[in-house]
């Protein structure tokens, strides 16, 4: 699906045009273009490359998807990939989501298949919030700031998982807790891998110096407060990459200690069963002498009722070494 705005400098009014009249408004140096494809087909990529005149590699990199987030300079415009973030806590899924942007003077092209709820969103702002010097890097910052947005709520709510994971490990362990963790710990593995690629295309765009295609004078400073939220983002990640590291070491930890308690019952139970062991074959020998063999009636209770006492002493003994 292809929706087409135009925002005229002059008077500021955003109207919805048809495709077919883009290729005249790009020559109006008083108009804005944004031009968003939903789910594109290849069809309306073709269109695409037909009205804007893009390079048939930019275009191969929106129809195929699945690219790094990066940025390329062709002739006339910039070529940038962004991603996106999404999380669902009960599942521990991570999605992401693509969108292609082609930045020219005089206009804005969004390419995407899942990022609806990001392009919606800076769209609303466009057409609320005022901008100064509107120009096609003002709006581009618009969809680049809502997108990097979305990650922090992401981020926070890995973050409060974490840290119910922390509470939880001094709790008790169990294989449940264990997914939890390798679950979170992926989850800000895919994060990171997005927000790497996304730091360095924006430090080279913040670098670019000629500025052939449209004038960063007015956008510099929005395009280096959105860098400054990837740093940000960047940090957040390893700081819960190591938060997460700490927790599996307390796991471990909780579970060594657990299997210490373990076996210290059972070197009490062994211990205890040991004592009647050596009693009752010592009775079992088949020998005389030293009362073996001996008819006494009340030699299966003597015995029996002495070992009760020294299991009983052994017990108390261990209580107070904390065995127990």
């Amino acid at each position: 699906m292809i929706q087409c705005e135009r925002f005229d400098t002059t008077t500021g009014a955003i109207t919805t045009i048809a495709p077919d009249d883009v290729f005249a408004l790009l020559a109006q140096p008083d108009a804005l273009v944004w031009v968003d494809l939903r789910h594109p087909t290849d069809a309306e990529l073709d269109w695409l490359g037909k009205t804007f005149a893009f390079h048939p590699l930019s275009l191969e990199d929106a129809r195929k998807g699945r690219q790094r987030a990066k940025l390329e300079e062709y002739d006339g415009y910039l070529f940038f990939v962004l991603h996106g973030v999404g999380f669902k806590p009960n599942t521990h899924h991570m999605a992401t989501y693509e969108v292609d942007a082609f930045i020219g003077r005089g206009y804005l092209v969004t390419v995407h298949a899942n990022g609806a709820a990001a392009i919606d969103s800076a769209h609303a702002r466009w057409q609320k919030t005022p901008l100064p010097h509107v120009s096609a890097a003002l709006l581009f910052y618009l969809v680049l700031d809502d997108i990097i947005d979305g990650y922090f709520p992401v981020l926070d709510e890995l973050g409060e998982q974490i840290d119910k994971l922390d509470q939880a490990v001094f709790v008790g362990v169990d294989r449940a807790m264990l997914r939890g963790i390798f679950a979170l710990r992926r989850s800000l593995l895919v994060i990171r891998k997005q927000l790497g690629p996304i730091r360095d295309a924006l430090n080279e765009l913040l670098r670019i110096e000629s500025e052939p295609i449209f004038t960063l004078a007015h956008a510099r400073e929005y395009f280096t407060d959105v860098y400054d939220h990837v740093l940000r983002l960047t940090d957040f990640t390893d700081t819960y990459r190591d938060m997460l590291a700490s927790s599996m070491e307390a796991y471990q930890s909780s579970l060594s200690n657990q299997l210490n308690v373990n076996m210290q019952r059972l070197t009490v139970i062994a211990t205890i069963l040991a004592t009647w062991s050596v009693v009752t074959g010592f009775y079992g020998m088949n020998l005389r002498g030293m009362f073996i063999g001996v008819e006494a009636p009340i030699g299966a209770p003597l015995v029996f009722w002495g070992l009760v006492v020294v299991s009983v002493i052994e017990l108390i003994i261990f209580r107070r070494k904390g065995w127990l």
